[in-house]
């Protein structure tokens, strides 16, 4: 049998609690733009620029994580029928495929850019 190492072990809480913040902040992000009475396409920008600055901390799989919560928040709070994760409306699909493509795109970029950066970085020195 496989024992964790310290280190696997800091790692994985480290992404433990990431994960659980993260969601909790882009659950904080949707109940601000429910009780602000906020418009879909409102509530989408401001949770796609929670789950950027999220997935700043970390790598591809927590940008598909936050995404994801980002797209189900949305489905459920703000398209009809509300409170529901059931989609009544076909173009709300695509809105929430946008919202997911969108999010992994600039998050991808985001992350991309970081690299050649820090290349560049280590490459001057």
């Amino acid at each position: 049998m496989r024992t964790v190492s310290s280190h696997e072990s800091r790692s994985l809480r480290y992404l433990a609690t990431l994960w659980m913040g993260g969601c909790i902040a882009l659950g904080a992000v949707a109940a601000t733009c429910v009780l602000l009475d906020q418009e879909e396409s409102t509530a989408g920008f401001f949770l796609l620029v929670a789950v950027v600055l999220l997935s700043l901390l970390d790598s591809f799989i927590s940008s598909v994580i936050f995404s994801v919560v980002g797209a189900a928040l949305l489905g459920y709070f703000f398209m009809e029928p509300i409170n529901s994760f059931r989609i009544s409306k076909p173009q709300d699909s695509f809105s929430l495929v946008a919202f997911l493509v969108t999010s992994l795109a600039i998050t991808t970029l985001v992350r991309r850019i970081g690299r050649v950066e820090k290349t560049q970085r280590a490459q001057a020195q």
